[in-house]
């Protein structure tokens, strides 16, 4: 006999202390609790996020090999 296992998403928006399931947020709210743990990920791990400004500014370092 296998038992099949269900998994549900719980997160804490707003450290309330309430878990709310993932699949009760609207598609807009998924967006911005996806954009809100990327950051904090990104952040923890040193990285930042690229603008097209700083884009710019990178490729133009790597093709002359100094700031311009």
């Amino acid at each position: 006999m296998v038992k099949e296992y269900g998994f549900t998403n719980y997160i804490d928006i707003g450290n309330t202390g309430n878990d709310v399931p993932m699949d009760s947020l609207t598609p807009e709210e998924r967006k911005k609790v996806a954009y809100a743990l990327q950051e904090q990920v990104m952040r923890v791990s040193g990285m930042r996020r690229v603008t097209k400004t700083n884009s710019e500014q990178s490729e133009r370092t790597s093709n002359t090999g100094r700031n311009n």
